[in-house]
């Protein structure tokens, strides 16, 4: 298992982790998705750095070019993508299968908090029980990661990069 492969597997297993500490200490459905969405975000951007970052030192000596920097990063998200995705679906199927309710009363409550009309709250209330089931859900999570998160992969490739010295040549007189 090459590098990055391993690292997107460590950055899939604490997101899944981080949903499930949040889901069981009894966090609201509100605020558990808020809060893991942003937290595996940030967490994917550390991981990518640090796949770039062991893929130069382990496998090329300490030099990589930007394309298999890239490939790395991209190598890295794809398998945190697929795993964490899938684990989201399972989440909404089998674990937490009433998150829409328990989302939507806390939205309402936050938004009336906000101040928000009972009209605009009822409108976007019903378009989000409209559109979500888990594999809605799943597709969410890995088209946000990989949409998102491929320009900071390859951001990461052009600042991780390093070529190797260039060898002088001395011609020959």
């Amino acid at each position: 298992m090459n590098i990055a492969t391993k690292y997107g597997n460590y950055c899939a297993l604490i997101g899944i982790s981080l949903v499930l500490v949040l889901h069981f200490s009894g966090v609201s459905a509100f605020w558990t998705k808020g809060v893991s969405s942003i937290l595996s975000s940030l967490i994917e951007v550390i991981f990518i750095f640090l796949a770039i970052h062991a893929t130069r030192e382990k496998e090329f000596s300490g030099y990589i070019d930007f394309k298999n920097a890239a490939k790395a990063g991209m190598t890295m998200l794809l398998v945190n993508a697929i795993l964490y995705s899938f684990f989201i679906y399972l989440y909404y199927q089998f674990i937490d299968t009433s998150f829409m309710s328990n989302f939507l009363s806390d939205y309402e409550k936050y938004s009336k908090l906000m101040g928000k009309s009972e009209e605009e709250i009822k409108k976007l209330s019903d378009l989000l029980s409209a559109g979500f089931t888990p594999i809605s859900a799943a597709w969410g999570s890995f088209s946000q990661t990989l949409f998102v998160e491929t320009f900071i992969a390859l951001i990461a490739a052009r600042i991780l990069r390093r070529n190797p010295p260039q060898q002088e040549t001395m011609g020959e007189d």
